[in-house]
């Protein structure tokens, strides 16, 4: 079944309101009047409803059920990565990373980082995208572009661990809430690796020199 996002949700009335790119997204579908479809409010409910009212300027689709937390770990996942300017490869992990159950994205800025424009509408797009195509029912949230200092300042309730191919320890995850961190592509400079060392385990992901979007996917796989 289709999946569509919306938060114009009546509980009163049982309705949820399809509006905006939602809206035109559901007529180019061309759903039928007798078709179920899910829809998610990005905030923890997932629902499967049917068409109710299909007019011109709205859509209003009855509620048939809800599923809490529909597709979500009980745990909080989030990935700390720097940026890269090729927005295909960037595009990529916020991709991989909603379908792997990343619930908030901090784009780094380290000394090695590639410099160009981030444009935050763009990736909450993708995001967006990839959060309807694999059903789940928590949009992650994307953070401003941030530095190593903010992920040590933070977050203190999560295990962080950050990519290190000279580091050959082995993770035993002890916190269930986890802090991925991924470097650049020429990776981490020795201040930096001395300063995540002060605050975040280090792990070896591959015997090869991965792409950054490539680390982050086995990151994700391998302690996620």
């Amino acid at each position: 079944m289709h999946c569509f996002y919306s938060r114009n949700i009546d509980k009163r009335r049982n309705i949820i309101i399809l509006e905006n790119d939602e809206l035109k997204h559901f007529r180019a579908l061309r759903i039928k009047d007798d078709e179920n479809v899910f829809v998610t409010d990005g905030n923890g409910e997932f629902y499967e409803c049917y068409p109710n009212n299909i007019s011109k300027n709205i859509i209003e689709l009855k509620i048939l059920s809800s599923f809490p937390n529909h597709n979500e770990n009980d745990y909080n996942l989030i990935l700390a990565f720097s940026l890269i300017s090729d927005k295909n490869r960037l595009e990529f992990i916020f991709e991989k990373g909603t379908e792997l159950g990343v619930k908030l994205f901090i784009p780094l800025k380290t000394e090695r980082t590639q410099k160009f424009k981030f444009n935050y509408e763009r990736a909450e797009a993708k995001i967006l995208s990839s959060l309807k195509q694999c059903k789940r029912s928590v949009l992650p949230l994307l953070n401003e572009v941030s530095d190593l200092n903010y992920l040590k300042e933070n977050y203190q309730d999560h295990e962080k661990i950050w990519g290190d191919n000279s580091s050959s320890q082995l993770i035993n995850m002890v916190n269930k809430n986890k802090l991925f961190i991924i470097g650049p592509e020429g990776g981490f400079n020795p201040e930096e690796k001395k300063f995540l060392s002060t605050f975040a385990k280090s792990t070896s992901l591959s015997k090869a020199v991965l792409r950054t979007e490539t680390a982050c996917i086995s990151i994700l796989s391998k302690y996620g």
